[in-house]
Formats: structure tokens, sequence, C-alpha cells
């Protein structure tokens, strides 16, 4: 283990030493006497200064650096990749034999400082021509060593030829045209580019940035000679067509003779220096023939071709999309060819076709193959058979026409469960083979995101539960009020104070005073002492005012009771009208308890409802803290996204797909949404980038994990894939576990948890405050279950959740990926993978690698750069 851990740690410190070198491009021996070239190149132009190391003496510099950039972009199958590098260029002269090392050259890149391999040179020998100029040290051949000497330079000493391959063609044929640079002197530099050409369509065939020389004789010299570029050409139209002449500017190293000494020093002190020249490539004539008689079917191919079609399966029901692959190969004219035309029987539907381009340009042309998917929709049930799809094109070769075609296709079609077609299914769009995309307002686009652990979620729990507490105290507040013996007689002091109050009225009547007063005196001191729990011992005046007053009785209704008493008290004993005293006496008593009742109800009113406001805005202020954020997401204002989304569906529907994509991308900036995230895939699709479009379904799927729409083009687009995994076996048991997870939506979880609860609460009250020992014993057993069940659905719920929610799982998005044993490059290659395949991570721990498990259960590492996480 250790030994292994050793291999992936010194792999790793080898790889980024060698991406942080300098590459060195010098030669090992040279001649005393010789001029030679030392070149650094940094595969990056990004580089904020370079430094040559120290020359030692024996060697000296003459001229440089001569800095040129390189850069190219290639768009193969739809993928664009770029590279790009600066190469310092550096002319040094060998004074004298000796072994001699330049010390490491650095460069800073980033801010970060890199360095260079030393270069040993070796010296040894003398040059055999060491009259004139020195001589230039050339790998190739010493007869095309380039001249240095002083002099004006001609079209003899650097010039362009131009050739094509044929010069009388046939329409649509491929031409190949050649442009090649000859000099015999020290080229450093040629800028020049083909002009758009009237009658062509023409592409250009990729070459190596670094040019390789080689030597070719023309009129008896020898030359150094590079093929510069290449371009393969479909004429359009018949007839001479020109192509004309193009001019090159060419930077040249020159050596001066009779240099002035100002001169001199302003160059550095070298007496080479750099001239520009114009190089003229020369114009050519290209004889263009018509095709022979065109048959009505020509296709418009032109070179070799061959033709062949599937079906992606062969027993559909009817209204449900099947697809017809028809695919192109050869070489030829491939991207200039008209879709294949085919009759389908009566009772199918044809959609117009994707076209997936699979070609690369070549010096034969252009070859590889189109393919054509085209999505049927058969309508009834039956035997149906697609016919064979004729392909007329010339041969090239033969001179001739010829007419290929595919093998006919069975396909049997079931009883659908709808007969109508499903045309309206692809939302009015007869361009695609997947679902379309969606339009609307914002509302259509926000962030869907899941009932369980939302806020809204947590606070119907908490409102549950507070109602349960409050439900809770107020029952038992109930019951405890019930063997209160204090509480109850200030409740049954209204109705008893009534009752004396009553018994004295009709003693009124009988004007028996001594009666009256005494039982107005029990109604009076009764109420006061039940309704303010005071016992007999505290019933004072002064007591009495004091705890009236502290309850809020005004002083009006005081006054009225203590009157009530000293009327009692004297009335009997007062002269006069006994009967106007004891009718006085009776309403300052009644008066008197109906405003303390009144006043120390409303107190207690106000007591209740003042909690009750302080409870609702507790609630609000809760459910507030959880208010949704997204709203306030966008940096763009309401209308600004809305512009933009109408702005991509627009786009997206005239097939505008690389400008939708942009728009999508931007919207996607302001929040994540399942909805853009589905039209970005769609907009992916359409440009064939499978990767990114399985990417962007599956991160649609993870915000909108149950929308059948998404799912449906995830698994379109995976049926194209060109890896196809059978998953890994599960026990009976863990499978049985999952599907009872997926047997329900995180949403519905979350609902049901929340049903166990209000469950929970209602049984349990009952079991606790209902006296039967049935109803005691059912309300038991349902709490229990409803505990089961509210545990078990957040568990499913979290489960549901947390899958979607991590982000252990990436698409590979190379064309080609390979999954190694072990993380090093050259360690044996488990397995290939290709774009848009599913992987789980499940280790990141190493640098630049990912060790991943594949649906079969193999697993292994791969390039971290390959993957995206999902």
């Amino acid at each position: 283990m250790k030994r292994l851990l050793l291999f992936i740690f010194i792999s790793l410190i080898e790889q980024l030493v060698l991406a942080q070198t300098i590459q060195v491009s010098a030669p090992r021996q040279v001649k005393a006497g010789e001029n030679f070239r030392v070149a650094f190149t940094i595969s990056t132009q990004d580089v904020n200064g370079f430094k040559i190391g120290t020359i030692p003496n024996g060697l000296e510099l003459i001229t440089g650096p001569y800095t040129s950039m390189q850069s190219s972009v290639q768009n193969i199958n739809g993928k664009v990749s770029s590279s790009s590098s600066v190469t310092y260029t550096y002319t040094l002269y060998a004074a004298k034999n000796g072994s001699y090392t330049i010390s490491p050259s650095t460069a800073t890149l980033s801010g970060k400082t890199i360095h260079s391999k030393p270069v040993p040179i070796v010296v040894s020998g003398t040059s055999t021509r060491n009259s004139g100029a020195p001589n230039m040290h050339n790998d190739y051949d010493e007869e095309a060593t380039p001249r240095r000497t002083a002099g004006k330079v001609t079209d003899k000493d650097l010039f362009i030829r131009v050739s094509a391959d044929k010069n009388t063609v046939y329409e649509q044929q491929p031409i190949l045209l050649t442009y090649k640079v000859y000099t015999l002197l020290d080229l450093t530099q040629l800028e020049g580019k083909m002009p758009e050409l009237t009658g062509f369509h023409t592409q250009e065939i990729p070459l190596p940035q670094q040019k390789s020389f080689h030597v070719e004789r023309v009129n008896g010299k020898n030359y150094r000679c590079v093929t510069w570029s290449q371009y393969v050409m479909f004429p359009q139209v018949t007839g001479k067509l020109e192509i004309p002449s193009i001019t090159y500017n060419g930077t040249l190293v020159q050596r001066i003779d009779n240099l002035d000494p100002m001169e001199a020093f302003l160059n550095g002190g070298a007496n080479y220096t750099e001239i520009k020249k114009a190089i003229k490539a020369p114009s050519l004539s290209i004889t263009v023939l018509p095709l022979p008689n065109k048959p009505a079917n020509f296709s418009g191919g032109v070179g070799s071709f061959t033709i062949s079609s599937s079906l992606d399966k062969k027993v559909v029901k009817s209204g449900d999309a099947v697809v017809l692959r028809v695919i192109v190969n050869g070489v030829g004219n491939l991207k200039l060819l008209k879709q294949p035309v085919f009759d389908l029987p009566k009772d199918f539907d044809k959609y117009d076709p994707k076209i997936i381009d699979k070609t690369i340009v070549t010096s034969r042309g252009v070859e590889g193959q189109m393919i054509y998917e085209y999505i049927l929709v058969p309508r009834n049930q039956g035997n149906y058979t697609i016919g064979a799809i004729p392909f007329v094109y010339y041969d090239t070769a033969a001179k001739n026409y010829k007419t290929i075609q595919t093998t006919p296709l069975n396909i049997k079609v079931e009883k659908g469960a709808e007969s109508r077609s499903r045309m309206e299914s692809f939302d009015g769009e007869k361009l695609t083979d997947i679902q379309g995309i969606r339009k609307g307002h914002i509302s259509d686009f926000q962030s869907e995101q899941p009932f369980w652990a939302s806020p809204l979620f947590y606070t119907l729990h908490g409102l549950v539960l507070l109602i349960f507490v409050i439900t809770f105290l107020f029952l038992r507040k109930q019951q405890i009020n019930s063997l209160d013996v204090l509480g109850q007689k200030h409740k049954r002091a209204s109705k008893e104070a009534a009752k004396r109050l009553k018994k004295a009225r009709t003693l009124l009547q009988k004007e028996d005073s001594n009666a009256f007063y005494d039982e107005v005196l029990k109604a009076l001191w009764e109420y006061v002492g039940n309704k303010l729990n005071m016992p007999i011992e505290m019933l004072t005046r002064d007591n009495i005012i004091e705890k009236l007053s502290s309850l809020g009785v005004n002083e009006n209704a005081i006054s009225l009771f203590i009157k009530a008493l000293d009327e009692c008290e004297y009335a009997r004993f007062a002269p006069g009208d006994k009967k106007g005293n004891m009718t006085k006496t009776y309403e300052y008593a009644s008066d008197a308890i109906v405003n303390i009742d009144h006043a120390i109800s409303n107190k207690e009113s106000n007591s209740t409802a003042l909690k009750a406001i302080l409870l609702f805005f507790g609630l609000q202020l809760f459910a507030l803290s959880f208010v949704d954020m997204k709203v306030q997401a966008a940096s763009f204002s309401e209308s600004r996204i809305e512009s933009i989304k109408d702005s991509a569906d627009t786009n997206y529907q005239k097939g505008i797909y690389t400008q939708a994509i942009k728009e999508y991308q931007e919207l996607l900036k302001a929040g994540e949404s399942a909805t853009l995230h589905y039209n970005l895939a769609n907009a992916y699709y359409k440009t064939n980038n499978i990767a990114l479009a399985v990417l962007n379904y599956e991160r649609a799927l993870r915000l909108s994990p149950n929308d059948k729409g998404i799912r449906a083009n995830l698994q379109f687009v995976n049926s194209k894939l060109v890896d196809n995994f059978v998953p890994e076996s599960q026990a009976p048991l863990v499978s049985f576990y999952y599907s009872v997870i997926n047997a329900v939506t995180t949403t519905g979880w979350a609902i049901l948890s929340l049903v166990a609860l209000c469950l929970f609460v209602a049984t349990f009250l009952i079991y606790r405050y209902v006296s039967s020992l049935k109803f005691q014993k059912i309300s038991f057993t349902i709490a229990m279950l409803s505990v089961v069940l509210f545990i078990l659905s957040n568990l499913f719920a979290y489960q549901q959740q947390r899958k979607l929610s991590e982000h252990n799982e990436a698409i590979v998005m190379s064309s080609k990926a390979e999954v190694f044993k072990t993380p090093n490059n050259s360690a044996k290659t488990e397995i290939t993978l290709h774009e848009g395949t599913k992987v789980k991570i499940v280790d990141s721990d190493i640098k630049n690698w990912f060790e991943v498990s594949l649906p079969d259960g193999r697993s292994g590492w791969i390039k971290a750069s390959l993957l995206e996480r999902i």
C-alpha cells in the first residue's frame, strides 16, 4: 500500500513539473564558427516576462529573441477546442570548441515563475566555410543552410508556390489547394489569409502550428520548404474560376555588412537585423465542368458514398414515437447534400430531421458521415414496411451517376392507450424529437422547491404543535378549575348575589325592613368575598376598596358599593320613609354589583384579548422570518427577466439555438430553475451537444424530481449515448425499501408527516382528557401509530431529498474518457467512457483525479477535468 501511495505521489509530482516546464529546442552539437538557434516554447500566451539563462563564454548571442505566437481552434462534431503557445527564438554563435551549458531560463506565468531545463551544447570541429557570414546549423541538409548575407531580398530567395491537385473538375468535385513556402533565408514569421472566394465552398485543412521544414531542389538550388496551408474547395458554379493571388507578410533575419557604429549600438551590438518582406502567392485558374444530365432525384452528392438506415425499435404502440436514422457515409461534398427523400405508410406522421454532422476535412475532401434522425409517429396499429430510401450521387471515379438505397425496414405497431397522434405532445413543434420548451412568464420558471424542509413545512408543523400546547393548557386549566373551590366561588359570586337580591326585592315589597337589610348585607359581603377570593376576616372597607381599585374597578362603582353597605348599616335606624330608604339601598346594591362585575369581567376579557393579539403577531413574525428569499433573488428586474425569457424562447423557436443558450444561461444567474435548465438542455440537444444536454436535464430533475416531461426527455437523450450499462442488481429487501421510498414524492411524504402529527395531537388529547377507558385504549394505539408514521414519513422524505441534494454524481463531458485502475496516466485502462455518461464520484481526495463508480458496479480513476458535477 505504501509503495502504491508513493508511486501515485511521484506520478503527480512528475505531471505537475511537466505542466510547468518550458520546452526547449536546440541542437546538441554544432561546429565552431556556426550559428545555431535555441527556441523556448510555452504552451500559453499569457506570459508576463521571459529571460534567457546565462550564456557561457565560448557562445555568443547574435540576435533575439524573436517572438512568435501560435493558436488554433478546431470544431469537430460541434465540439470547439483551442490551443495556443508562444515561442522565443535566439540565434547564437559557436566561437570555440568545448562543452557549454546555458543555465535554466525563466518566465513569469500568472504571477508564478517557471523554469526551463539547462541547455547543453557541445562545440566540436570547425566549420568548412568560414569566409563571409557564419554558417547556420541545420538538422536537414547543409546545402539548405539559410543565407544571411547582406543584399536585397529577391523573389528567388523567398517565394510561394500554389498548386491544385486538379485543374479541371466537375461541379461540386473537391479540389485540394496547397500553398508551399520556399526560402534561402532565415524566415521567422509569415502572415497571410485566404480571401472569400466567389463560386467556391472552401474549408481549411488543420495543419500543425509548429512548422517543420524540409529540403526541395528547385532550379538547381536546395530550398528549405514547408507546406504552409491547405484548403479543400468545392466549386458551386461552372466555367473558368479564378483563385486570386494572396500577399503574405514575412519576417526575415539578415546580416548587415559595413555596419555603422551608431546602428550597431542601437541594434544591441549585433550585425543582424529583422526585415519585412511582402511575398505574393500567384493566382490560379480552375475549369469547372457541369455535371451531365442530372437525374430528377439527384442528391447533390459528388464523390463516393454509402447509405444505411435503422429504427431504434421495431415494436411500438400507436401514438408513440420511433426514430428512423439514415446515415450517409463516404468522402465528397458531404456537408452540401440534400436531405434523403422517402415515402412513409399513410398512417405515419413524420417530423423534420435532426442533422448530426460527424465529418472531418482531409486532403481527400470531407470524410465521415452525415446522420439524419427522423421522428415517426404511427397513428394506427398494424404491420408496416418503410420502403428502401434511394440516394443518387455522381461518382467521380466512374464518371457517372450511381443509385444506392437502404434495406426496407419492418415495424409492428400495437394498440396504444390513445388512438390519436402524439404530434400534439410536442407542443406544436415539428422540428424536434423531444418535448418542446416551456414558455410563459416569471412564475413559470421560478425555482420549484420541495415542500419537505421548506419554511412552510416548519411553519405548519410549528403551528400544529402550538395549537396542541394551547389546547393542552386550556383543558388542563379547565380541569384544575373544576377542583378549585375559590375559583368556583369566583364564578358563582354573581349568581349567588343575584339570588339574594331577588329575595331582598320580595322582602322590599312586603316592607319587611329588618329581613330586607340583612339579605342585602349578606348579598354584598358574600359577593365581594367570593369575587375577590378574600376570607371573612379580611373583609374590611379599606381592603375592599384597595382590592377593587387594583382590579381596575372605577371609583363610582366602588362608591356605590360602600354607599350600599352604609345604607344597610344605618337605614334601619334612620327616620323617614322606610320603603324609600329600602328602595334606594336596593338600587345602590344592585348597581354596585353590576358595575363591579362588569369592570372585572372587562379586565379579564381585555387580558385574554391582549394575549390573543400577542400570539397572533408572534405567529406572523414566525412565518415572516421564513419568507422565501427567491423573490429578492433577482439582480434583474421582473420586466428584465421576462424580456430575456421571451427573447430566449423566440430564438429557440427560430432555430437560433446558440443565442438561446446564452440567454438561458444569463437567466440562471438570477436563480436556479428546473424550467430554465430544461429549456437550456433542449437548446444544447438541438446543437448536438449531448453531454451538456444530459447535464442540464439532470440538474432540472434535481429541482423538480417528479416532472414527467424532464424524465421523458432525459430518457430519450440517454438512449442516444454510446455507453449502455446494465445496472448492478440489488438485494430484494433493499429494492423493496427504495420502492417504498419512491412510491410517494418528497412533498407527499411531507404532507403525510403533517397529517400524522395532527392525528397524534388529536388522539393524545382524547387519551389524556376523556374518562372512558375504551376510548383511552383506542386513542393511545392510534397516537403511537401516528408517531411511527410521523417518523417514517420524515425519514423517507429525508432520504429522497438527500439523494437529490447530493453532488456526488457527474457527467462525462469529453467525447472519450479513459477510466484507469489507479490515478496515473500510465496505469492500465479499466474502461473507456463517452460523452453524456453518468458516473458516481466516490473519492475526490487526490488532486485532479476522481474515483468513480459505474452503473454496472465497476470502478476506477478518471481525470477530474473530464467530468462535471451535476
